[in-house]
Formats: C-alpha cells, structure tokens, sequence
C-alpha cells in the first residue's frame, strides 16, 4: 500500500499513526542505516533529547517509564542507546504483526521520487473529494546488498530522507579545512594523530590519552601539556560538547575556547528541584505547578507565539518578556555584556540551569565572536637543518569571513558543531518539495514546532481522511482560494517560529530568490492530473521556507488552524486531545484514569480570534484615516504585515475554530465525568454517548445548547 523510504523518527512516527487508523495496511520500510532510527544511528553517545520523552517516538508506544509519578515520567529523557532500541522493538512489532516489511542497510534509487512527483492519475473528475485509482505506481527500486527489489506502492511513495537532521559525525563542514602539510612524523611529536585534529562530538574521546601522554610536549614544569579544545558552533549540539568537556572529560574551563558565530536564546528546561512549595498558600503551589508542566512541555512550541502577540510582533521585546518570566535564557558569560547584539535567535533548544551554569563558566576571553569561520589551516614552521628545508613545528590557524586570523598550538583539538542539525539552511529549505508533493508521492515536512513526532502522527492523519474521503471538502476549496493569494514565502526561517541564524546582526540580509518569485505563478496552479483535494492540501501546508516578515512566524499557527478545520470536531480529538506525542495531552498523565483539568496551554482558537482582531482593527484605523487628511494613525504593527488574503483566511477559520473547541470542550467534560464517577464499562458508554451527541448536534452553536455545561 505505502512504500516509506527512510526509517528514522519522523518516518515511524507517519507510519504508526497510519496502522492505527487502519491495521490491515501493508508497507515496506527500506532505510540505508542497519537498525531504525535514522540520525540517532549516527549521533554522539552521550545526546540526550532537550525535551521530555513523552512527546517524542511513535504514538502506540510510551518512550517514558509507564508509572503514574507525573514527575518521574516529566523528567525522563531519553538517551541514544534507549531511543534505537525503542525503535527497533517498534518494528519488531509490526514485523510479527505481518504490518511492514523492513529492509535495512538498502539504498533506494533516487529517481523513484522524480517517477512518483510526475505522475499523472485518471481521477474520473477533477471534483473536490476525487482521489486516484488504485492502480499500483512505480515500480520503484532500492538494492540491498546485490540483491534489487522492485515495488509497486498501490497507493503512494512516502519520502522520509528530506528532512533528516544533518549530523557532525556524517556532514562535511562548510568552511575550508588543509592539513595537508601536517606530517605523521610532526604530529607523532606531539602525540597526536591526524583524526584527532578536526573531530565530531562522537570522537571526543579521541584525543583524551594520546594527548595526556607522557609522549606529549611537556610544560616548563615537566608535566604533560594538557589539551585545549576549540569548539566550534553554538546550538545544542555545541552545548552538550562543553557540558561532555568539562563534565566527564574533567577539562577545565580555562582550556575550552568557544567559537560563537552568534548568540542565542534557549528555552529552561525545569526540574523537580526548582519547584517552591508553599504550604501556606496551597492555591498558589498548584498555580506554580501548573506553570512548571507548562514550561516544560510546551514552551518552545507557544511560548514564544504568545510573547509575540502580546508584544505586537516585536520578537526583541518578546524575548525580553520571556527571559523575565524564567521561559528562555542566555547560554554564555558574556551574553549581557554592552556590544552584544539583540538576540534574535532560537532553535527551539532546552537547556536547564545547572548546563547553563556550566556554560557560563566558560572565560569570557575564551568565548571567540568574529562570525562565521572560513577556513582551518596548518601553518608549518619551516627549518633549515643540514642545508634542507624541513618543518620541524607549525601552527593551526582559524580564520573567519570578517579575514579574523586566530593562532592555535598543536596540542589543539577542534570539535565541528557547526552543521544545522534538523534545520536546514535557507538555500537547501528553498529546493524542499511540497509535503503533498503529488498524488502518489508524499515528502514528510514539520507541520508544527518542534519536536517533529506529532507533526508525522497529524500526517498521516490528514493522509488517512484524505483517501478515505473524509476531509471538509467545502473548507478545503474555501480555504485553498484564499491560500493562494498569499505572498510565496521567502527563504531564511527555519520551522521554529524565531527569525533564522542568517538574520542576526552580524550576518548579511537575506536576498529574495527570483527563481521563486519567477515559479508562484506554477507553485499555486493546479498541475495537469492533479487532483484538487491534493492541490489544496499542497497550497495549505506547504512545506517551503518560511519568510523573514512577522506574520510568517504564524504561519505555524495558520497550519494547525487549518488541519482542524478541514478535519472538523471528531479528528480534533484524536490529533490535538488524545495523541500521547501532542502538546495538550500531557495534561493527561498526572493522573491514569481522571484527566487533571483543561489543557495548560491556550487554544489555537484564541490565538486566531486575537489575530484576526488585530487586523480589523488595523482595517478601521485605515479607513478613519483616509478620512482624514494629515491625521495622526496607530495601530497593530503586526497586521499591517499580513497580506489581504491571510487577513480573510484568520476571518474565516475563526467562527469554525470556536465550533470545533465546543464540541471538543462538551466530549472533554462529559468523558471527564464518566472517568471520575464511572468504571471502565460506564466510561466506554459515556464515551459512546457523547459522540452520538456530538453526531446529532454538530453544526449548531454548543454555546447557546450547553452555556453551563461549556
């Protein structure tokens, strides 16, 4: 049925949900990689996820301690060796069950995706709600060892290889690198080898004894010279890599140089230590609490989204907010020292503040801020011995794009931190395809921030309504019409609501591609075959870059908006209620069988009902105005960045985002009850009973139905 290529989280993620919605699939999995779990294969041992386990891995399958302690399964983060055999026990099931076939340590002919993006389907009818035949596309490909496969997929080529974090430890760096004159006899003196020059975080063990060897050269006190490492990037990669140094590698601050192309802005992640209690003022505990699973569950998927609408799309002030209320901080000793820029930046990272404490020791003259590196070098000192030229010492030389020159010895290590990781960079984000790239080729994109697991499960979600013919079909041509009225995004913003690392202030602006302004007018058409359901679907959630203005950062928002609507009040619940991986379902797990309350974060119907009052707000100052000659005018900053066509679109999602909260908030209390005064059998038939209800009254107004009960 589905030919998946590519084995990693977000793939599993897409194909679990798939199962659940329909068991009786058959899917082959083929992946370059020996076991499941794509880049984790190829990570550093010591990486840990930033954010708890329970909103990461697939949605049938608890990564996290399966206990009832809220904190013990809050705090739990799981580490690489954890997570591949969690994903391989995933397989393992489906693989019994008969579900997938799984092919590893194959390479799948890349052609197979250019096949599948250019195929055109017979749909009898180019109606909304049409769907293709079911005649098998392809074959596609893929050789494992000297064996080649062929495969039909009866219904579509899913495409899990685009978005694969780009690792250190499998990604060249982008700046220049010539040892080449550095001889073994050379590095031999030192004790050193050349492996242990320019090194990934998974090699930071390397180094460690060569280096602290009696071979090695000696200080004036005849003791070995002890390692300086430079690192090189600051993300969380570049974090963990100071944290392993001066941690389990007992290397002191002093002998850690940090290249910092820009500072950013981190989310804290809590711990149980840092709650107050105070038994005097139990109400406020629980407030507390409250904020503290908020902090550490969702905030760097709202957070930031909320300071902006408070701030009226100002991000320095939204920054500011958060790092006054403890949301976000800095990283380095010097981040508030005069000359530092704005921080503009984030990738969505959690840190806690024991790992900030430890970054901050790090000197502040070790802390290296000239941009972006241009090359490394080895700088040989030649000799004359015997009248023949030899080298018989040298030096490492950075050197950085502002033509910045830093001298190193040669007991120097450097650790490349420098590759994006799962964000790519505008050049590579502008050549990413569609998610609904066609009708027989899927490629998975971030639908929401991260972490990218609930994005996969609500895919494959949307994939399953689709073919099923249970998408809104009157809301998906409304909502497509004015979707492709609005401006093609340009390169330069990451999925992570923030602006991108190549808008800091001592990065170039970005300049407007015009092969993609040239291509809007093909990117919104519908192409000859396509069917309009995958057409719409493709305009909606466009997986393209994101642009540099405010609203962009919305456009996350935008999409979670529109999925809810097109899928309506019975899916809201699966995706956003009941999936274990989303951001509100947390709020489930303090308790097994009684749900503590209503979701921490406010709902997305919120957010497009202040939006969409910004902008009409915005419109009336616009028009008193023109009234007006030489008339003073204020207003939202922020909607007079969206464009008409996203204006319209806010209006239109607004009344149907408040039908689809009731319904969910009339399912929400009436379960709620059968779980707090019923067993599981009177609990299944309130369950039964309110989605009858639900049936028999969808499409009225629950607030005038049911006010005290909402």
């Amino acid at each position: 049925d589905y030919l998946v290529v590519g084995a990693g989280a977000s793939s599993l993620a897409f194909v679990d949900t798939l199962l659940k919605n329909e068991p009786t699939l058959q899917i082959v999995l083929v992946d370059r990689h020996g076991q499941p779990g794509g880049h984790w294969n190829d990570a550093y041992p010591h990486v840990r996820l930033h954010q708890p386990s329970f909103v990461y891995g697939v949605e049938g399958r608890l990564m996290e301690p399966d206990t009832v302690l809220p904190f013990t399964r809050f705090e739990h983060r799981s580490g690489k060796e954890e997570i591949l055999k969690y994903f391989e026990v995933v397989v393992a099931k489906w693989k019994q069950e008969r579900q997938v076939s799984y092919y590893p340590c194959s390479e799948f002919d890349k052609r197979g995706f250019k096949l599948a993006a250019a195929v055109a389907v017979d749909h009898g009818g180019n109606g909304v709600g049409a769907n293709q035949n079911h005649t098998p596309c392809g074959p596609f490909e893929f050789s494992q060892g000297e064996t080649t496969y062929r495969v039909s997929a009866r219904h579509k080529l899913v495409d899990g290889t685009k978005g694969e974090p780009l690792v250190p430890s499998t990604t060249k760096p982008k700046f220049e690198v010539s040892l080449k004159e550095l001889t073994a006899t050379l590095l031999q003196g030192v004790g050193r080898q050349r492996e242990e020059v320019l090194i990934a975080p998974n090699d930071l063990v390397l180094g460690t004894s060569s280096l602290m060897s009696p071979s090695s050269t000696e200080n004036s006190n005849n003791h070995p010279a002890r390692p300086q490492y430079v690192v090189l990037g600051l993300g969380k990669t570049a974090t963990d890599a100071v944290v392993h140094l001066l941690t389990k590698m007992d290397i002191p601050p002093a002998n850690i140089h940090w290249v910092v192309p820009q500072d950013v802005f981190m989310f804290v992640r809590p711990r149980s230590e840092d709650l107050q209690w105070d038994l005097h003022n139990p109400w406020k505990s629980i407030k507390d609490l409250e904020q503290w699973f908020y902090q550490g569950g969702m905030a760097p998927s709202t957070s930031f989204l909320e300071a902006l609408l408070k701030s009226d799309g100002d991000a320095d002030k939204a920054w500011s907010m958060l790092e006054e209320q403890g949301v976000a901080i800095r990283v380095l000793a010097d981040s508030y020292d005069k000359g530092i820029g704005p921080l503009r930046v984030s990738r969505s990272a959690m840190i806690d503040r024991g790992e900030v404490a430890l970054t901050r020791s790090i000197p502040k003259d070790n802390l290296i801020r000239e941009g972006r590196i241009k090359s490394l070098v080895f700088i040989p000192q030649r000799e004359e011995v015997s009248g023949q030229e030899d080298i018989r010492s040298g030096r490492f030389e950075l050197t950085f794009q502002n033509n910045t020159k830093i001298s190193y010895q040669l007991n120097t290590v450097f650790v490349d931190c420098t590759s994006p990781g799962p964000f790519p960079s505008p050049e590579l984000l502008s050549t990413l395809p569609d998610m609904f790239t066609s009708d027989r080729l899927l490629t998975l994109g971030a639908i929401f921030l991260p972490p990218i697991s609930w994005s996969m499960a609500t895919l494959a979600e949307i994939e399953t309504a689709r073919r099923l013919h249970q998408l809104d079909c009157e809301a998906l041509t409304q909502m497509a019409k004015m979707a492709v009225q609005i401006p093609l995004d340009e390169p330069g913003v990451a999925l992570t609501g923030s602006t991108s690392e190549v808008v800091s202030c001592a990065s170039p602006p970005i300049i407007a591609n015009p092969q993609l302004k040239k291509a809007r007018k093909e990117f919104y058409s519908q192409r000859p075959g396509e069917s309009f359901e995958n057409f719409a679907l493709r305009v909606l959630l466009r997986q393209g870059p994101l642009a540099l203005k405010d609203p962009a950062r919305f456009a996350v928002l935008r999409k979670e908006a529109v999925i809810y609507v097109m899928l309506g009040p019975r899916k809201f619940r699966d995706i956003a209620e009941d999936n274990r991986l989303s951001q509100s379902a947390f709020r489930s797990f303090m308790f097994e069988n009684i749900r503590a309350g209503a979701p921490f974060r406010r709902g997305v119907y919120e957010w497009v009902r202040d939006l969409r009052r910004k902008c009409d707000g915005e419109e009336l100052i616009d028009e008193s105005a023109a009234g007006r000659r030489g008339g003073s005018r204020s207003g939202s900053q922020l909607a007079r960045k969206f464009s008409p066509a996203e204006k319209d679109l806010l209006r239109y999602l607004e009344p149907r985002l408040q039908q689809v909260q009731e319904v969910s908030s009339f399912l929400y209390r009436l379960e709620s009850l059968g779980q707090m005064f019923c067993g599981r059998r009177g609990r299944r038939a309130v369950d039964v009973c309110g989605r009858r209800v639900q049936l028999s009254l969808e499409g009225k107004s629950f607030s005038t139905l049911f006010p005290w009960f909402l």
